[in-house]
Parts: structure tokens; sequence; C-alpha cells
């Protein structure tokens, strides 16, 4: 394995989610407003989406996690959700692990996606936010893939455990107790009319390539991903998805200057190259997205509305990413007013 010929990659931390529940809804024939009414079901239902995703160039296809907690609320509404044609994949015991911070470095998600394929460790998805990477393995192997991704990632001593004993605290619920180490993290998952962020930023002249990736090929796109820009390259997101048993879809979003640098990467490293498009990236930071259920639906609602097209979606931690066509991004920005709001300084 390249990587481990290498230097270690000096990271922040590494943390596991609690038991989840992944959903995949492949393609439809308006992929954004199908996965948007989804979302908006699921938000009623008051379900919390930790990880949320969305690739809508040629075949769209989605994915979120929920708490195992939420599975059974979400079996008795799941045929409503369903878009007319359109099979849903449950996996009913999945595990996130969450890298950071990755600091854009492509050295970095090449080096997970090739530990992964190295080591047959199962890949359901992959996406990145602000600061971290999060990709989403079966739960009854975190430990496995912790000590794999220590082969190649080095960590700061003394650090806090991976797997934390987690409180839960849902309006109208029970406290929810996973039971699986000695130190508490309270996350209270709450809901609010107007969302309130820490801010926005909108980034322009980038192109999103869209890509299948075979996942006996898995191994050499991480290698190239390293490779990438003499092992220096960066990106703005990168999601990845399955789309079936042998292979992904893959999107990777980064500046115009650096396509030609990284026409190698896609002409080695991917079964096939599906389309590039210029494309703008909106994002908002936080505070803790991921324990307030209906925002990203929210976001997706008002574009939905007002006929605002998206390439892709990216929902993890607390940012969410929203990469539009070029030349879209600030009257995404406009619309999204209506329920973002950034504190105040007094």
């Amino acid at each position: 394995m390249n990587s481990a010929t290498t230097e270690k990659i000096i990271i922040g931390g590494l943390r596991f989610s609690a038991e989840q529940v992944q959903v995949t809804l492949p393609g439809s024939s308006d992929d954004c407003r199908a996965f948007a009414g989804v979302l908006a079901e699921l938000a009623q239902e008051k379900i919390n989406l930790p990880f949320c995703c969305l690739h809508t160039v040629k075949t769209g296809i989605g994915t979120i996690c929920m708490s195992r907690a939420d599975l059974e609320r979400f079996t008795t509404i799941a045929g409503a959700l369903t878009p007319p044609g359109i099979l849903m994949e449950v996996l009913p015991s999945a595990g996130s692990v969450t890298l950071f911070p990755h600091q854009s470095r492509l050295k970095m998600l090449g080096a997970l996606l090739e530990i992964f394929a190295v080591n047959k460790l199962p890949l359901h998805s992959v996406c990145s936010s602000l600061s971290a990477l999060v990709v989403n393995t079966d739960y009854r192997l975190l430990d496995r893939a912790a000590r794999d991704l220590q082969t190649v990632f080095q960590l700061p001593e003394n650090h806090a455990p991976f797997r934390l004993k987690t409180r839960c605290e849902k309006t109208a619920h029970e406290t929810v107790d996973d039971g699986h180490s000695s130190v508490m993290d309270t996350a209270a998952v709450y809901w609010e009319p107007l969302i309130k962020i820490y801010g926005s930023s909108i980034k322009k002249e980038l192109l999103l390539t869209t890509a299948h990736v075979a996942e006996s090929g898995l191994a050499h796109l991480g290698q190239q991903l390293q490779a990438a820009g003499g092992g220096r390259g960066t990106f703005e997101m990168a999601l990845m998805q399955r789309l079936d048993r042998n292979s992904y879809k893959f999107g990777l979003l980064y500046e115009t200057s650096r396509a030609e640098t990284y026409r190698t990467v896609f002409s080695m490293g991917c079964s096939s190259v599906i389309e590039h498009r210029n494309a703008e990236l909106l994002y908002f930071h936080g505070p803790h997205f991921h324990d307030r259920y209906g925002v990203v639906s929210a976001a997706l609602n008002v574009l939905r509305n007002t006929a605002h097209e998206l390439l892709a979606v990216g929902c993890c931690g607390t940012s969410i990413y929203l990469i539009t066509p070029e030349k879209n991004a600030q009257q995404s920005a406009e619309a999204l007013e209506k329920i973002f709001i950034v504190p105040k300084l007094s």
C-alpha cells in the first residue's frame, strides 16, 4: 500500500457515531424535488439526519443516515416516502467514522479510500464538510476501521475515546442511552423556525467532476488522489455513494484552475468520467446542524420552491454544502435568507 511507505498523515481527531440506519434513494426524474419531499416528511416526524448527501448529475442518488432509535418510526412511513418507481435501500446497522481536519487535502481523502479498499472494509458512502471527512461503514466494524486507519493516520496523544456514550434528548421523546463508554456527550436535538448560523460563504470558479468508480478500482483511485498535484492537491468537497454492489458514483469539487493537473486522476482512477460541470459552492456554518432536525430539509424546500437548481448537497457535522451551477450561488443565498439568520454580536 502506497500510504504505508510514507510518513503518517497527522490529523486532529477520529470519532465514531452511534449506531445508525443508512437509507439510499437512487435516481428519479426530478432528483432534488423528490429528495426534498422525503426530507420534509422526515422533518415532520422529528427524525434527525446527522448525515445527508445528494448528487443530481446524470443519475441522481441521495443518501441519509438517522439514529437506529428512529428506525421503527421511519419504517412506518417509508412506503409513503418512496417516489413512484424508486426502490429505497435500507442498511439497518451502519456507523460513521469522522476524521478531522482534512485541510482540503486530496492526500487525506485518497488515503482514506485506499485504506478501506485494501483492508476490504465495506464503504457505504463518503461526504466531506468544512473540516471533516465522514465515511459510513458497518457499525460492527468501526473498531477495526479505526485500527486500519491508524496505520496511516497519526492521532494526537491523549486522544479522546472514539466512541462516546451519548445521551440524546429529543423533543417529546424519552432519553436514549447507547451505553458504549464512560464518557458522556450530550446532544439536545431540537428545531427552530429561523435557523441561527455562524455565517455563510460562496466560492466561485469551481469544477464538479462526476465519475463512476468500480469497487475493484477504489484503491487505485485513492492512490491517484494522493498523487494529484505532486501530493499537494486540494479539493472543496467530495462525496461518494454506492450505485450497486460493484460500483460507486464519485463527485469531486475543486478549483477550475486545477482541471488540467487533475486530468490524470480521473482518466486513470475512474471507470468513466460522466461529466465536468462549471459550478459554485454555497455553504453554511453551524452551530450543530447535526443536532437540529429539519435544517437541510428547510434549505432544500426553499430552493425547490424558487426553482433553484442544485448539482449536489452535503450535510454532515456543522456545515451544509450546496453546489450550484455557475452564476447561481448568489441567488440561492438570497433565497435562503428567509430561513437562515446570522446572530448579531452585542
